[in-house]
């Protein structure tokens, strides 16, 4: 709010004492805001962790000091934003008092000597104003950065469980139930645990062939026997399951989808005119007319990978390297973070709910802050 030189020196001081006024007024609203988001925190903080302690009240004993500890933590956590909030309401009350008393012309005179020298206290007052304005901002930066603080550490904990919580809720649609959904998860996870591919690249394949109407119930069989021709002609498992998804689902094998298995070191068209007892042309001419049944396809991917055939152990004997063995680790690892994620996920939510309620109120304090400091 910009103000215009007065004519008088009484207007001055006028112009001075409603200026305090209305200072008074906007501090009194940042001061009720501040001190309405110290109790919404509160409560909602409370809340949350009554909703914390009642989600793992169920748990084995042998975690029992892991709840603990994380419940302590909450608990420092709200001691330690209570004490910021607080510290933010005394600094504010503090700087509001310094301010008026700095503005506010102790008495009004007529003599205009008197008068100037209470105007130039005035531009003093202004000065000291903006003085503990900055430093109010720096206390509010505190608060940000503990509302900042607190969501990142949510997000690190959570993010490996809420990822796979997002992945059974896609595989739940998939499927048409939790239950399948669950168990094909566990069967991909067992099966990227063992194999030398990761969890993400065996779950994308998982769900492609899902897509593409394949049974859950046979996702571990179809994994392995895809893996197989993967690993050893070195393809794509996602590549790999795409082109077999498609063409169990048309019920035949196109041309465009030989080749490209071809094209990727997938010896498909070669097993295909084994099987048939036909040339490479041949078999190209079938697909060509539809002559080649999915089951066809079928059969030519387990007898590469089966017993005797060109990639049969493939995926054992990579299993075998360092770079297998440090990729299996690093699945060890996300899986032991998947499930303990799990443990406390359902606290973690509520623990963001919290979060994200603070980030709003903060963010709405700062706004009434922002007016008073801009008068």
């Amino acid at each position: 709010m910009k103000f215009k030189i007065p004519k008088s020196l009484a207007s001055l001081n006028q112009a001075i004492k409603n200026a305090t006024a209305l200072f008074k007024q906007k501090s009194q609203q940042a001061i009720d805001r501040i001190s309405n988001l110290k109790q919404r925190f509160y409560r909602a903080m409370n809340k949350a962790y009554d909703g914390f302690t009642g989600s793992v009240r169920s748990l084995p004993k042998r975690i029992n000091r892991a709840i603990e500890s994380v419940a302590g933590s909450m608990q420092r956590f709200s001691r330690g934003v209570k004490g910021v909030l607080g510290r933010i309401s005394d600094r504010l009350k503090t700087s509001i008092r310094r301010t008026i008393t700095s503005v506010v012309p102790k008495r009004t005179q007529s003599q205009g000597g008197s008068e100037i020298a209470e105007a130039g206290g005035g531009r003093g007052g202004v000065s000291g104003l903006l003085s503990k304005g900055s430093k109010f901002a720096a206390s509010l930066k505190v608060a940000s950065a503990a509302v900042i603080g607190l969501i990142n550490g949510i997000i690190k904990v959570g993010r490996i469980a809420g990822k796979f919580e997002t992945v059974r809720i896609s595989l739940k649609f998939l499927t048409g139930s939790a239950k399948t959904a669950r168990l094909a998860l566990i069967k991909m996870m067992d099966y990227a645990n063992k194999s030398p591919f990761d969890h993400d690249e065996v779950i994308n394949a998982g769900k492609t062939l899902l897509k593409y109407g394949q049974d859950a119930n046979s996702i571990s069989k179809n994994l392995s026997t895809l893996g197989e021709v993967a690993a050893g002609s070195g393809a794509s498992l996602g590549m790999v399951a795409e082109i077999y998804g498609r063409m169990m689902r048309d019920g035949k094998a196109g041309v465009n989808e030989l080749n490209e298995l071809a094209a990727n070191g997938v010896p498909i068209i070669e097993q295909l005119a084994k099987q048939y007892g036909k040339t490479s042309t041949e078999i190209l001419r079938m697909a060509e007319n539809g002559d080649i049944s999915a089951e066809g396809v079928k059969e030519a991917f387990e007898k590469m990978s089966g017993a005797g055939g060109k990639f049969h152990a493939a995926v054992e004997e990579y299993s075998d390297s360092f770079e297998s063995k440090l990729g299996n680790f690093k699945d060890e690892i996300t899986e032991l973070g998947k499930v303990t994620g799990e443990i406390f996920l359902p606290a973690l939510k509520k623990c963001l709910e919290v979060a994200t309620f603070l980030a709003k109120e903060t963010k709405s304090a700062a706004a009434t802050i922002k007016d008073y400091l801009t008068l």
